[in-house]
């Protein structure tokens, strides 16, 4: 068949005009992407958030597309090309209309996060939604094979709806992993994609994708027990990789990744991507200053890095961050972590911290008692209190 005919035939060209729309209009209400400025993977998984919009309309094209070639009886008419030799051009545009939706999705979510290009270095993850949009355009051809032509669009759509939404609200976490729900929900600054999560849908689709393909081929007991033992080893070894992960498909960012500020001590890491980056290395700079100058053991380094490091305190807040939580976040940095157990000197440190660095009055009776007395009595009240929770039997401080 032609190119200017099988064009012209297609229903992919009527529904990519209106698979993009739709996609604009998804994408532009308040609330559905939420990527971070600067941040190219975060532009490049929120554009992920349509793909069950995008895997139904291929679904939906191609489940037409079969079923009309089945009532042409075209397959009788040219044995010798082969059944694949002719459904796969015919669903070729169906394919190439749902990576233009999935570039529609990416467009949108770079205007979203204030025109930061996505970042197309990292190949696995559009390569997962190319598998996942090839899988829905077969698996709706095969439904336009089997079902009667008018049901087969609507079911196939709706079905691949489901398929690509659904998981992510079940309480089982591993089939959500399958077909990249996780994606979409990362990342925010400080967050990656785990590979396992990438893993378990590229395995699962290329399965899927197999196992239609040997359907498609030859529609023979044979092939099908093939297919459906290709499907079930993909499913399994996919599962593994998404039982692993839980709910979540995030890992922390790599380290090398963050921009360091080594002019002055502490030296502090930060994300490129914080908003007002210098104006909050030089606020923890000052406020660090005035807490050495109160005793206050100050680390080498300060980074939002989690893993930390020797003589490293860990900023725990990333993104963007007012004067007041960058306060916050610094004196919480010089303390020992959380045990998961109740340690109730952690508030009137952090307080007193707070104090020390900022200047101001405490709101906090405990906090001013304390302030009110010698700077040798404020550090050994300090110095006891940090100790205290190192340890949960510890009383913490008086």
């Amino acid at each position: 068949m032609r190119l200017r005919t099988l064009l012209r035939s297609s229903s992919a060209v009527v529904l990519a005009p209106l698979l993009a729309g739709l996609v604009v209009l998804l994408l532009r209400a308040d609330g559905t992407l939420h990527p971070v400025p600067g941040y190219g993977l975060s532009v490049l998984t929120a554009a992920h958030s349509a793909l069950p919009y995008i895997a139904a309309a291929c679904a939906g094209s191609a489940a037409w597309e079969g079923g009309r070639l089945k009532q042409g009886r075209v397959f009788e008419q040219a044995p010798a090309r082969g059944r694949l030799g002719i459904a796969l051009p015919v669903l070729a545009p169906v394919w190439l209309m749902g990576l233009g939706g999935y570039a529609v999705a990416l467009v949108m979510a770079a205007v979203a996060a204030d025109g930061t290009a996505p970042d197309l270095s990292r190949p696995p993850i559009p390569a997962v939604a190319a598998l996942l949009l090839l899988a829905a355009t077969l698996t709706g051809y095969l439904a336009g094979l089997v079902l009667p032509r008018l049901a087969a669009g609507p079911v196939a759509l709706v079905g691949a709806f489901w398929v690509m939404a659904f998981p992510a609200s079940w309480q089982t976490p591993w089939p959500r992993h399958l077909v990249g729900n996780p994606i979409t929900g990362c990342c925010g600054v400080g967050q990656a994609v785990a590979p396992d999560t990438l893993w378990a849908a590229g395995i699962f689709t290329a399965a899927a994708c197999a196992a239609a393909l040997l359907t498609a081929h030859r529609a023979t007991v044979g092939t099908a027990v093939t297919a459906v033992a290709v499907l079930a080893l993909g499913t399994t070894l996919a599962a593994g990789f998404g039982q692993r992960m839980g709910y979540d498909g995030t890992v922390p960012r790599a380290a090398a990744e963050l921009a360091c500020d080594a002019s002055a001590r502490p030296r502090v890491c930060l994300w490129p991507e914080t908003p007002g980056r210098t104006a909050v290395v030089a606020q923890i700079r000052t406020e660090t200053g005035r807490l050495g100058a109160a005793g206050v053991p100050v680390p080498a380094a300060l980074t939002q890095d989690p893993a930390g490091g020797p003589d490293t305190g860990v900023l725990g807040r990333t993104g963007e961050l007012s004067p007041e939580e960058v306060t916050r976040t610094t004196a919480a940095a010089l303390l020992p972590a959380p045990l998961g157990c109740e340690q109730p000197a952690r508030e009137p440190l952090l307080g007193w911290l707070t104090a020390v660095a900022t200047g101001e009055p405490p709101s906090d009776a405990r906090v001013r008692a304390v302030l009110e007395q010698p700077r040798a009595a404020q550090s050994e009240w300090f110095r006891a209190g940090r100790d205290s929770l190192t340890d949960c039997g510890r009383s913490g401080v008086r």
